[in-house]
């Protein structure tokens, strides 16, 4: 990496680590976060069960429940994840060597109860980008880096228990690219799904998006791409341990044959920590793509995951 690009993925890590702990330290106070050893006095209760929120949305909570619910995207914790993918890319025209992709995520869950019913769930996206760029005039590669688009998630999902979750709601992206030939310069929406299975320590599911451009530029390409992020996880190891697998598959209905599709596989393993008084849920996970872009795309990724739970900033109903 060049020393641009180190300069501002720094300051990016640097200001989502102050936001991180400028919020969740004074929230958090002088309650004893929750520990592996206490006896939660929220019971049994479901993520999006109105007994959290009485109790500060974690607080009573042992590490091993705060585990689970962090596992359910849907859950009713409020978080602070923050990523760093490195993907390894190949093809044309670059078909012998690898070329590496490094991209830092920061994304809060914020559920807010509307009603004593239904959890209204907001997750904005916000990454720092780093890619090589082929100038096909010298044929010769380069490095762009800076801040890549903004995307928004929203959700709208029942907060009374069931086995199975639901979620629907919409999500929107902006061209906010510090860089030019990083964006798509298109304003895109679609529809967003969430379905979420719970069976004893195992959580399935999958989050389901498509975009379509609806205004930008009119030299760049529209966009019409979907998104499938599957996951599976155990959580019956010992000691907050937790197997873990979350890939998500792309197609991009714009791309021509074997260009359209990157489907990956992929495992990995996580565990429930206490920061201080701060809980912190690590998790590292290895993705194989078994089908790729035949043009320039990835092939491997290694994906890492730190998401503090902080305390509900709204934790009544708002309506």
């Amino acid at each position: 990496m060049t020393q641009n690009t180190m300069r501002s993925a720094a300051a990016v890590l640097a200001i989502a680590g102050f936001l991180l702990f400028a919020m969740a330290g004074p929230l958090w106070g002088d309650t004893p976060a929750a520990g592996g050893g206490e006896t939660a006095a929220a019971g049994d209760c479901h993520p999006n069960d109105p007994c959290d929120r009485d109790h500060m949305m974690g607080k009573t909570n042992t590490l091993k429940q705060l585990q689970a619910k962090l596992n359910n995207p849907l859950s009713s914790l409020w978080s602070l994840q923050l990523q760093q993918n490195f993907q390894w890319n190949k093809g044309s025209p670059s078909s012998s060597s690898y070329r590496p992709v490094y991209k830092t995520i920061f994304q809060p869950a914020m559920p807010v109860p509307l009603t004593e019913n239904i959890t209204w769930i907001s997750r904005p996206i916000f990454s720092f980008l780093s890619t090589p760029t082929f100038d096909a005039g010298d044929g010769d590669w380069d490095r762009t880096a800076g801040i890549a688009g903004f995307t928004y998630e929203t959700w709208f999902t029942p907060t009374k228990p069931h086995k199975v979750q639901v979620a629907l709601g919409g999500v929107f992206s902006m061209p906010m690219n510090s860089r030019d030939e990083m964006s798509s310069r298109k304003y895109s929406l679609g529809p967003s799904a969430v379905v979420v299975y719970k069976h004893e320590d195992w959580i399935f599911g999958g989050l389901a998006n498509w975009l379509w451009s609806v205004s930008g530029t009119d030299n760049r390409e529209d966009v019409n791409e979907m998104s499938l992020q599957y996951f599976v996880t155990w959580a019956g190891l010992p000691n907050h341990w937790q197997i873990n697998s979350s890939p998500t598959i792309t197609y991009n209905r714009k791309a021509k044959g074997g260009d359209a599709w990157a489907v990956p596989i992929g495992i990995g393993v996580g565990k429930m920590v206490k920061l201080g008084k701060l809980p912190v849920k690590v998790q590292l996970e290895y993705d194989y793509y078994v089908a790729h872009p035949n043009d320039f795309g990835p092939r491997h990724l290694l994906n890492l995951k730190i998401t503090p739970v902080i305390p509900a900033l709204i934790k009544k109903p708002l309506f």
